[in-house]
C-alpha cells in the first residue's frame, strides 16, 4: 500500500431471511487489474458465487470505493451466481490500489496496479531521412530509450504500414538503442510520413522525401494491361508501365527482332524485371506496355522493374509474383464496359451485333501464367498443326467462364494463334438461358478471377 494513494472498498453480501444461517463462498478468491494510466480499461472479471450444500440464498451487493473506481454486477441476486467486476482507473493516479469483497465472511482481495503513460522516453524526439535517385540509400539512424532512473521497463514497437520504414528490435527492455532505416524502392518522388509508436503511448514521427531530377525515368505504376488493376503480377503478363519521362514523345509500335521474337529495345527505351529484358509492345513518354519475362517465376525473391530511357534509369517498383492475374482486354482501353470480344463469325461483339444465345464467342485476355508445353518470352504463338496435343500451348491452370453469372461450355483455351505470347483466347458458348443487352462475363484462370465490369453483348 502506498500512503494516501491506497483506497479501499467493500462490497457486503448481505443473505436473506430464512437463509441467514448458510454459508456463501467464491471463486477465485482474488482478483487482480492492470492497466496504463489514460490507456484503455482493463477487462473485466467475474467471481462465481455460491452457497454451502448449493442452497439458493438471496443477496445483496454494496460496493463503495474512494474514487469509485470499483463497480460490481448485478447487485442482488440469489446463488449459484456470477459477479461481474469492473474496475474505471479514470482519475487514478500511477500507483498500486487495492480493495476487498467480504462474501459471507469470505475475503477476496482485488489489486489495482495503474501504471506510467511517460515511463518510456526517446532521443530524438523524431526523424528525417533524404533521398535523392542515383544516390545512395540514406544509412539507419538510432532512437535511444530510456526510463527515470535507468529502470528496465519493458517495451514494444509498432509502426503501422509503412512498407518504406523498419525499426529493429521491436520489443526489449529499457536502455534500449533502436535502428530505424527507411527504403525508396517503389517509391515516387515526394514527402511520406509515418509514426513509430512505444507502448501504444509514445509516438515519433519519421518523415521521408524522396527526390528525382527532372530528367530521370521515374514509373508511378505498374497495372494489368488489360483490366488496369494493380497488385502482383504473372509470368508473361501483359502490363502498362505508367510514369513520366520513361520513353518518346513520338510512341513507337511493337517490332521483331533478328529471331522473329518481340523486341526488348523499342525507341530507345529498355525494361527488365530484375535483369531480365522484356518484350516491348508500346513505349510513350507516360505509358509502356511489357510482357513480364517468364523467367520471373523462378525467382527466389520478388522482382523489381525499371525503366532505362536516353541512358537515364528509373526509380525501382517492387512487385509479387503470382501464379495468374486474368484480365479481359476492353474495347475503351478502360479494363471496364464491353470486352474485346468477337462473335463466332470473327466480327467485334458490338450493341448493333450481339452475339446469339447458344453461339460461341472469342474472348481476349492476359495474366493466364504458365503453359504447356512453355511459351519464351517474346515469341509469338504458333499453331500446332501436327494433330497431335494442344492447338496452342495452354494454360496451365483450369479456365472456365460465367455469361450473366451461369456456367459457359468452354470450347478453346489456349495462347492466341500468331499473337504476342502472354495473350490468352478463350472460346465459350452463350448459355442459352442468358440475358439479352450487356451481360457480365468473368474467366476464371487457375486461382485469379478476371477483374469485374467486363460486359458482353447477347441478343
Amino acid at each position: 500500500m502506498l500512503g494516501n494513494k491506497t483506497f479501499f472498498a467493500s462490497l457486503y453480501l448481505l443473505a436473506g431471511a430464512g437463509l441467514a444461517f448458510a454459508q456463501l463462498s467464491a471463486n477465485p478468491t482474488s482478483l487482480s487489474f492492470s492497466c496504463t494510466a489514460g490507456g484503455a480499461l482493463p477487462a473485466s472479471q467475474s467471481i462465481q458465487l455460491t452457497a454451502s450444500g448449493g442452497a439458493a440464498v438471496s443477496f445483496t451487493v454494496e460496493s463503495t470505493s474512494s474514487g469509485n473506481w470499483l463497480a460490481v454486477t448485478p447487485t442482488s441476486g440469489t446463488t449459484p451466481a456470477t459477479l461481474t467486476i469492473a474496475v474505471n482507473p479514470s482519475g487514478l493516479a500511477v500507483g498500486n490500489y487495492s480493495a476487498t469483497i467480504t462474501a459471507g465472511g469470505t475475503v477476496i482481495p482485488i489489486f489495482l496496479t495503474v501504471s506510467s503513460t511517460s515511463a518510456v522516453s526517446a532521443n530524438p524526439t523524431s526523424l528525417s531521412f533524404s533521398y535523392a535517385a542515383g544516390g545512395t540509400v540514406p544509412p539507419a539512424q538510432s532512437i535511444q530509450l530510456t526510463a527515470a532512473g535507468n529502470a528496465a521497463v519493458p517495451f514494444t514497437v509498432q509502426w503501422g504500414t509503412a512498407a518504406w520504414l523498419s525499426v529493429a528490435p521491436n520489443s526489449g527492455t529499457t536502455p534500449a538503442s533502436l535502428a530505424v532505416s527507411v527504403s525508396a524502392l517503389g517509391l515516387g518522388a515526394g514527402s511520406y510520413s509515418a509514426n513509430i509508436v512505444i507502448n501504444n503511448t509514445l509516438t515519433i514521427p519519421v518523415s521521408l522525401t524522396v527526390n528525382y531530377p527532372s530528367t530521370l525515368p521515374v514509373i508511378s505504376a505498374v497495372l494489368n494491361a488489360a483490366s488496369y488493376a494493380s497488385g502482383a503480377v504473372s509470368p508473361g503478363e501483359i502490363v502498362s508501365i505508367f510514369g513520366t519521362l520513361i520513353g518518346p514523345a513520338n510512341p513507337a509500335l511493337l517490332t521483331l527482332d533478328a529471331t522473329g521474337k518481340v523486341s526488348t529495345s523499342l525507341g530507345g527505351v529498355l525494361v527488365s524485371f530484375s535483369g531480365y529484358a522484356a518484350p516491348l509492345t508500346y513505349v510513350s513518354s507516360t505509358q509502356i506496355n511489357a510482357i513480364v519475362p517468364y523467367e520471373v517465376a523462378s525467382l527466389s525473391s520478388p522482382p523489381f522493374v525499371e525503366v532505362s530511357y536516353s541512358g537515364e534509369t528509373s526509380n525501382a517498383i517492387g512487385l509479387h509474383v503470382t501464379t495468374t492475374v486474368p484480365g479481359i482486354f476492353t474495347v475503351n482501353s478502360t479494363g471496364t464496359g464491353p470486352g474485346a470480344i468477337l462473335n463466332a463469325d470473327s466480327t467485334l461483339n458490338t450493341e448493333q451485333n450481339p452475339a446469339a444465345k447458344g453461339s460461341a464467342i472469342q474472348i481476349f485476355m492476359t495474366g493466364e501464367g504458365l503453359t504447356t508445353p512453355a511459351q519464351a518470352t517474346g515469341a509469338v504463338t504458333p499453331v500446332n498443326t501436327s494433330g497431335n496435343g494442344p492447338l496452342t500451348p495452354a494454360p496451365q491452370g483450369d479456365v472456365s467462364v460465367t455469361i450473366g453469372g451461369q456456367p459457359a461450355k468452354l470450347d478453346f483455351a489456349g495462347e492466341a494463334p500468331y499473337a504476342v505470347a502472354g495473350v490468352l483466347q478463350v472460346n465459350a458458348e452463350v448459355p442459352a438461358a442468358a440475358a439479352s443487352g450487356a451481360i457480365p462475363i468473368v474467366v476464371k484462370a487457375g486461382e485469379g478471377s478476371s477483374q469485374s465490369g467486363v460486359t458482353v453483348w447477347v441478343q
